[in-house]
């Protein structure tokens, strides 16, 4: 359970990280800086677990709210990445933007957690604002 912990706290990292890194730094100094700050979470991350000896219903409530969030955050990315992808202007302007993309899933989850309705609107409104 800790390591499925760690392995979700770092792609939370990972995804805030590159989702908003400023777009007009070059993308060498960008990756290097992610790969250093992902590596820097990691250490943090492996060290706060060696501390800790058991989870507590707090914290199981926080990995479910991390879960959201991670599930939002990874629909918005994977469509920014998408669009980035493509070439030609009048197809980009076709396909739905990373916003809509997260509010689908936001939907979905809802749809299959109606208990964590609240908490899963909470993690879009911090996916939608880039946090």
């Amino acid at each position: 359970m800790k390591k499925f912990f760690i392995g979700i706290l770092s792609l939370l990292i990972l995804f805030t990280i590159t989702a908003c890194s400023k777009t007009n730094s070059s993308s060498k100094d960008s990756s290097q800086s992610t790969t250093k700050l992902i590596k820097e979470s990691s250490k943090e991350t492996q060290t706060k677990q060696a501390s800790s000896t058991e989870l507590s219903s707090s914290s199981k409530q926080q990995s479910s709210e991390n879960i959201y969030y991670v599930q939002l955050k990874k629909a918005w990315q994977d469509e920014l990445d998408y669009i980035n992808s493509i070439s030609d202007p009048h197809i980009k302007q076709a396909v739905q933007s990373p916003e809509s993309a997260a509010n689908f899933k936001s939907n979905e989850l809802v749809n299959q957690h109606p208990e964590d309705t609240s908490v899963i609107n909470e993690n879009l409104k911090k996916v939608l604002s880039c946090q």
